[in-house]
């Protein structure tokens, strides 16, 4: 009976404290945000006062999940692959895109549907390669040329990967224009003129975050140029230079070369069609090439978000991943250096040209050689006889 009125006493003084606690609600200007205070303290109290045992959780599940990732094997591969792949896609881009820079200057005259832009996407190509050998030098050691240096290569590196996309997607556009809207030479002239100076602006601002973010870092005891975001657990700037590059840097370019291609498909007339299967062609070999060398990247750097975002969160998941995107981003690189070849598959006069600089190229080299081999060969040194009158 006691412990009955003790149970009814408790009700009542509960019921009370509900009725009370709705007057204030009701009756106070602010009563509504002073209740709303006072229950979130007591709960946080009543939180408070448990204690968590947190061994006990770890001896129930597997402790090498919580263990920091171990990447050395990554790093140890990169000192070694990323030095030699940057070494020789410097050599051949620059190379490449230099001998693409003089036939168009001297024998095409910038004439043509893509000379102006293809011109423009060499220069880019070789200011692109020029960085790669000073990220070799990080990939085998360390940083060595200081936080401005790190900014404006890094601004340069991504500018330049940037204006080459959008460089390919112009000249799929030029193929478009001429073939569907039958444009006329002087005022494509000026177009794409217009295109160059468009596409320059839109590298220089998709390179302002990795100028801005951009710094020198102490990682793994070693100073590098990384990007840092602070002290955010995800950072939104992160997420958006990542996406950027895969929406402005492959899906909208992609995807305008594809409408591209299906458009000149569509309208080219069967008469004009001998006449103008060199743009369809172009407009093809564009979009497959930037299809198979850039897609298997930016796939990479999709994971790579996904990781960011603790979708993906497996230790040795995350050094695949790795090994993947430094296989994947030297596959887009390769695309620096395939300007001459690409357009020499589709320009028969500049293959012609092209073969003729080869052909003198090798002949000079060949009588350079000769000349070597007849100085320096003991059956044509001169006579003793001779180099007596010679010195006297």
């Amino acid at each position: 009976m006691l412990k009955k009125l003790q149970c009814m006493n408790i009700y009542t003084i509960h019921k009370q404290e509900r009725s009370w606690a709705k007057w204030v609600r009701k009756s106070l200007p602010i009563g509504n945000f002073i209740m709303t205070a006072v229950e979130t303290t007591v709960n946080t109290t009543a939180e408070l006062e448990y204690i968590y045992d947190y061994s006990l959780y770890y001896e129930e599940h597997d402790q090498d999940q919580y263990a920091p990732c171990d990447k050395s094997h990554v790093r140890a591969f990169q000192r070694i692959f990323l030095p030699t792949l940057y070494s020789i896609l410097t050599v051949l881009s620059i190379a490449g895109n230099l001998l693409l820079a003089i036939i168009l200057l001297k024998c095409t005259r910038l004439r043509g549907v893509a000379s102006l832009l293809l011109l423009n996407m060499a220069l880019s190509d070789m200011l692109f390669a020029v960085t790669l050998p000073f990220w070799a030098v990080s990939a085998h050691s360390h940083w060595l040329f200081g936080s401005a240096g790190c900014k404006t290569l890094t601004a340069v590196f991504t500018l330049n990967l940037y204006s080459s996309i959008f460089f390919i997607t112009c000249m799929s556009l030029e193929a478009y224009l001429c073939v569907v809207w039958a444009c006329n030479e002087r005022t494509a002239r000026g177009r794409r003129a217009s295109m160059c100076v468009a596409v320059w602006i839109l590298a220089c601002l998709s390179a302002v975050p990795s100028l801005a973010f951009a710094t020198v870092e102490e990682t793994d005891g070693k100073m590098q140029c990384v990007y840092s975001f602070g002290e955010v657990h995800i950072s939104p700037w992160r997420l958006f230079m990542k996406f950027q590059l895969n929406i402005c840097g492959f899906l909208l370019p992609f995807l305008a070369m594809s409408f591209f291609f299906l458009r000149i498909l569509c309208v080219m007339p069967r008469s004009g069609m001998r006449k103008k299967f060199k743009v369809l062609w172009l407009a093809l070999l564009l979009l497959g090439v930037f299809f198979l060398f850039w897609f298997p990247y930016n796939l990479m750097v999709f994971l790579h978000s996904l990781q960011d975002l603790h979708v993906l969160s497996d230790c040795a998941l995350s050094a695949n991943l790795d090994f993947a995107t430094h296989f994947t981003e030297s596959l887009a690189f390769v695309h620096a250096c395939l300007n001459l070849l690409m357009y020499a598959a589709v320009n028969r006069r500049f293959r012609n040209e092209l073969s003729k600089i080869l052909k003198r190229m090798c002949h000079r080299g060949r009588e350079y050689s000769l000349e070597c081999t007849g100085s320096t060969s003991p059956m044509s040194a001169p006579s003793p006889t001779i180099v007596l009158t010679t010195v006297c």
